[in-house]
C-alpha cells in the first residue's frame, strides 16, 4: 500500500475487494468469478495472463495495459478477453477438484484456448522463482 506504483497484492485485493462484493446476496448469481459478474454471457478467451498473487495490483495493471497494446492491434483490442485466474476463476469456490487433471484445469483450457499470453513481470520476486497462475 506504501508505493502507489505497486498497490495491494493479489491475495490483499482478493480478501478485500473481490471476495466481498462477489459474495454478495442481491447478485443475480452470488458467489460467481468476478469476470461472469461483470460479463454474465462470458467471453472466448483470446489471451492468456501468468502473474504472481504477492505482486501489487496497480503495478500489475500498467504490465499488462502495456502489453496489451503491443499484444494485439487496437483497432480490434475490444474484441479480446483475457484469463486473468483472479478474475476468471469464482473465489469462493475450491477448485481443488478441477486442478486433479491437468486436461481439464481452467488454466489448461484456457491457455489452450488463447492464441496470446502475457507474462506480467513483478518487483515482489523474481519470475523464474514465483508460483505462476
Amino acid at each position: 500500500f506504501e508505493d502507489p506504483r505497486i498497490g495491494p497484492n493479489m491475495y490483499q485485493i482478493n480478501e478485500q475487494v473481490i471476495m466481498p462484493v462477489t459474495r454478495d446476496e442481491t447478485l443475480q448469481f452470488p458467489g460467481v468469478s468476478w469476470s461472469l459478474m461483470a460479463n454474465p454471457r462470458g467471453q472466448q478467451v483470446t489471451i492468456f495472463v501468468t502473474h504472481a498473487w504477492a505482486e501489487g495490483v496497480f503495478e500489475f495493471t500498467a504490465n499488462v495495459l502495456s502489453k496489451w497494446a503491443e499484444a494485439v492491434d487496437l483497432g480490434d483490442a475490444a474484441e479480446h478477453a483475457a484469463y486473468i485466474c483472479f478474475l476468471s476463476n469464482p473465489q469462493h469456490l475450491d477448485i481443488s477438484s478441477m486442478l486433479e487433471e491437468i486436461e481439464t484445469s481452467p488454466f489448461k483450457v484456457a491457455l489452450a484456448r488463447a492464441g496470446l499470453m502475457i507474462v506480467s513481470p513483478t518487483q515482489s520476486c523474481p519470475i523464474h522463482s514465483r508460483l505462476w497462475c
